[in-house]
């Protein structure tokens, strides 16, 4: 992952830091030999099944161990999704067609049975059918911060699409609204639909090799007069990818891979934008005054995966380089584990920007205006204070602003 330093003059910092105590870029962190680097990296979180058969219609997800945790059902009412439980709508997978004016299309009856679509009138085929050159239909896992999949994303899928009329399969993966990925696959048949059998059924890898993190996939279908792509579930027989997780699960449905990223996700504003390790340590994400939709410096308040941990004095603080590099954050520790008793009290090491750490300096300003120090720093102390607790020792109750992924330490 490249190095990414934050590029903003200490006036920038200032007018931050007197609005929301302080401004955080995001940059990986390096440490100094013998420690090893961290970084958030993609946990296993289980699975969705998507099940549209005989014997139920539903999105269904299991955790690792595979047991089942949540599950969203829907029916087929004039040929449309319609949601069953939650009856509100999605709480696992949202879907949504285009064009806007459209419905997303399903079945239980009839040759086009078991599929997911486009169902407009505009359209020249079957409700179930994504239909060239206009149609697309869009899945998104639902992982917002107050989300089922909060902190979760997809890093791969194995579907089972059926094709019509020479139909080329497009699939295009997007995390937090930007492309990271896509496959294209060409019908070899001179008859690929849904009104078909089996032999018109494909089950295909996305990504088709390795994973990439992403929390939605648009289904369009490219090609001549008819062509069409439909989302299916095995329903037609269509075996699972080899070696894949359908056939270790022995499943035709549809799957999806789900990983973590972190611990959760912060946001701005109230409710969304705390962060605990035990009683000790916390981290607020800041906002504008009076906007929880902005960052202090105005940008827009993008939601970031994250991961706090503490062991003894040692306290680490990661997140996302690739979402909001303008995140703000205030970080308290209350307290410190005890330690002899010392006056004046001696200063955290604190990393970056030097590899081997450095004593923690104090900010300019004031408490409710804090400044960084001028030169290549990327914490600064707000408040530090002591109290004895017996045989000689004391605990220190910390509050500092920082600039980058953090590790601090009294170690």
């Amino acid at each position: 992952m490249p190095r990414r330093w934050k590029n903003s003059s200490r006036k920038v910092k200032l007018i931050a830091t007197l609005a929301a105590l302080g401004m955080l870029a995001v940059i990986p962190i390096q440490f100094a030999t013998g420690q090893t680097p961290l970084a958030l990296e993609p946990q296993d979180a289980g699975y969705i099944r998507l099940q549209m058969d005989p014997a139920g219609n539903s999105f269904r997800y299991f955790n690792p161990d595979n047991s089942l945790n949540a599950s969203q059902t829907f029916k087929a009412s004039s040929c449309r999704y319609t949601p069953v439980s939650p009856a509100s709508g999605f709480n696992l997978v949202g879907l949504s067609p285009t064009p806007g004016t459209s419905a997303v299309g399903y079945s239980t009856s009839g040759s086009a049975k078991y599929g997911l679509g486009v169902n407009t009138a505009e359209g020249t085929g079957k409700c179930t059918q994504v239909n060239a050159p206009n149609e697309l239909l869009k899945l998104e896992l639902q992982n917002g911060p107050s989300q089922a999949f909060g902190g979760k994303y997809i890093d791969y899928m194995e579907l089972d699409i059926e094709w019509k009329f020479n139909a080329t399969i497009n699939i295009d993966l997007y995390r937090e609204g930007v492309r990271v990925d896509g496959l294209v696959v060409s019908c070899a048949n001179s008859d690929c639909g849904p009104d078909s059998a089996d032999g018109d059924n494909n089950r295909v890898r996305v990504p088709a090799t390795g994973a990439v993190l992403f929390d939605e996939m648009r289904l369009f279908a490219t090609g001549g007069s008819g062509a069409a792509v439909t989302l299916e579930a095995g329903a037609d027989g269509t075996p699972a990818f080899p070696s894949g997780l359908g056939a270790s699960l022995s499943t035709k449905d549809s799957v999806f891979h789900v990983v973590g990223l972190g611990e959760g996700v912060l946001s701005c504003g109230a409710g969304s934008n705390v962060a605990f390790e035990g009683a000790a340590v916390t981290v607020t994400r800041l906002s504008a005054p009076g906007d929880p939709t902005s960052n202090p410096d105005g940008s827009e308040c993008v939601p970031i995966n994250y991961e706090l941990t503490r062991d003894g004095n040692l306290v680490d603080f990661l997140k996302d380089p690739t979402q909001d590099p303008n995140a703000s954050f205030k970080v308290e520790v209350t307290p410190w584990n005890p330690e002899a008793a010392q006056n004046p009290i001696p200063a955290s090491t604190v990393f970056p920007p030097n590899p081997s750490g450095e004593s923690l300096l104090w900010c300019d300003g004031t408490s409710a205006a804090p400044v960084m120090p001028a030169g290549d720093h990327f914490w600064c102390l707000v408040s530090q204070n002591a109290e004895l607790v017996g045989g000689g020792q004391m605990q220190v109750y910390e509050t500092v602003l920082l600039e980058g992924d953090a590790r601090i330490t009294r170690g």
